[in-house]
């Protein structure tokens, strides 16, 4: 009877941790297709749901980067939407502690740290800002998606820049001008903002003549001029 109890045992233990890996396995699978039930940045609940704790990523590197891009539209609202200070500075809250956990389990996140600068900025701190930017491009200075998101935001708030700043912004457009594309949205980002023309023409001029003319052809057949 003792031998048979024994027998007995590890079957209950297999089945109780099958039970349990079943559990976790579902609750993971909730987890993850949550992310499909976030409400759409053009719906009016948008706003509070990005304050909530509903607000948060699941394990995947997916989740991560709908949740870090929900952030960064809701901390840059279209020109039209309601600019509310304090649901702001609620949305910049929720999305720093957020961004800050997604870099700190992943330091090379460059998206995490925009983010983090953003909504440091949002909130008033300066230095976090300027650190949370430099840290991006340090860690991402050859993502083009990312150096995007740097250049809008140094361009936006260029007397805020210290020198260390300035210069991660200058490599940014200088890696971007590297290629079609990013010579394409330099160029048009330079006829859209004339204040911002100045630190263009700086690293344009310092690229090679090949590079210079691809530029003043980007500007040339733009639909805009």
């Amino acid at each position: 009877m003792a031998r048979s109890r024994e027998n007995v045992v590890p079957l209950y233990i297999s089945a109780a941790a099958g039970l349990v890996l079943c559990f976790a396995s579902v609750a993971l699978f909730f987890s993850e297709t949550r992310i499909f039930a976030r409400p759409d940045e053009t719906a009016p609940e948008f706003a509070d749901f990005l304050t909530s704790d509903a607000n948060q990523s699941s394990l995947s590197s997916y989740s991560k980067v709908i949740v870090l891009a929900d952030c960064w539209y809701g901390l840059n609202p279209p020109a039209n939407a309601p600019n509310i200070l304090a649901r702001r500075l609620a949305i910049a809250k929720r999305c720093r502690s957020i961004a800050g956990e997604i870099a700190e389990a992943m330091p090379s996140n460059g998206l995490a740290w925009v983010v983090r600068a953003q909504s440091a900025l949002v909130r008033g701190d300066i230095d976090g800002f300027l650190s949370d930017l430099k840290l991006s491009q340090r860690v991402t200075p050859n993502e083009a998606a990312k150096a995007r998101l740097r250049v809008i935001l140094a361009e936006a708030n260029m007397a805020l820049l210290d020198e260390p700043a300035r210069q991660a912004h200058i490599s940014d457009i200088r890696m971007l001008a590297g290629t079609t594309e990013g010579m394409r949205w330099i160029a048009q980002r330079y006829l859209a903002n004339p204040e911002y023309r100045e630190t263009i023409v700086q690293v344009i001029e310092s690229l090679p003549d090949e590079r210079q003319r691809r530029f003043l052809g980007e500007l040339k057949n733009s639909p805009s001029t």
